[in-house]
């Protein structure tokens, strides 16, 4: 497993080597056209497949292959991309959209649950532009040198500390919220503890974290939107996720739950391919 664990990571850091020194379109597009070509010769493409026609059965082989296709291309992208972070943050990239912005509070922590899509990586980089003391929660990648390589490009844009997935975070996190600070997660994977539900018109279990931290802290909820726009640019759209904080906490905190899904699953309709089709994200069996 060691051998194993190096080889990958003196291959992580060639291509890191290369992605480097191009500039962030040129990366994008190398990233984009190596993974769209690589993607289907995996054994995850087939499942891919299989969740794209589940998803629209309305839709024929050829138009779900096409949405795959764009997938490794989208996720290629995310890879080269999240290596210039860096670069991507100093040229002002990724903005807030205007209505979205007036409709965060002022002078108040909040709650942001975003989707693997657009370039969640980047999510983070509006942080900078609102002066929230963002911490986040991330699960970590198997690979410990290659996590500790990604940990260090995100650290940045955390300044309230970036956390792997567990027990600890979630208490850090909820601490982060008390005392003014803004916590940002991912919430479109499956979580066998989670609240069960439907998305895409198959059972899911989906985390309760995001709905648990506002109701117990007060704080507003937010659905996030990364929408990638030509030559690499972004925006960062906001939908607060309104529930009833009168009635109890494990009703509300399911309602919650259920309407944060609801909203990542109508933002990934309106661009399929520009989502995690490849992931484990519905109860098997």
């Amino acid at each position: 497993m060691y051998l194993k664990n190096v080889s990958e990571y003196l291959g992580f850091l060639f291509v890191t080597f290369l992605v480097k020194r191009l500039s962030v379109e040129a990366a994008s597009r190398l990233g984009g056209f190596v993974l769209r070509a690589i993607g289907p010769k995996t054994r995850r493409h087939r499942v891919t497949l299989q969740n794209i026609a589940s998803a629209f059965p309305e839709k024929s082989d050829k138009e779900c292959e096409n949405i795959a296709l764009d997938m490794w291309e989208f996720l290629g992208r995310v890879f080269s991309e999240s290596i210039k972070l860096d670069v991507i943050a100093r040229e002002g990239r990724v903005t807030i959209d205007p209505v979205s912005l007036n409709a965060l509070p002022k002078d108040q922590s909040f709650i942001v649950a975003g989707a693997h899509q657009g370039n969640w990586e980047v999510a983070a980089i509006a942080g900078s532009h609102l002066n929230a003391n963002f911490t986040g929660i991330y699960r970590a990648f198997r690979n410990p040198f290659v996590d500790r390589s990604v940990f260090l490009v995100r650290k940045p844009f955390y300044p309230g500390g970036l956390w792997k997935k567990g027990a600890q975070s979630a208490v850090r996190a909820l601490r982060c919220l008390k005392s003014g600070g803004s916590i940002a997660v991912l919430a479109d994977v499956h979580d066998r503890r989670g609240v069960p539900g439907m998305f895409f018109g198959r059972p899911t279990k989906s985390s309760s974290f995001p709905a648990l931290a506002a109701y117990v802290t007060g704080r507003p909820l937010f659905a996030a939107e990364v929408i990638r726009c030509p030559d690499v640019h972004f925006i960062i759209r906001l939908t607060e996720v309104r529930f009833d904080r009168s009635r109890s906490k494990d009703i509300a905190v399911s309602e919650a739950t259920l309407l944060l899904q609801s909203l990542i699953e109508a933002s990934v309709r309106e661009n399929p391919g520009q989502w995690l089709w490849s992931s484990n994200r519905w109860v098997r069996g």
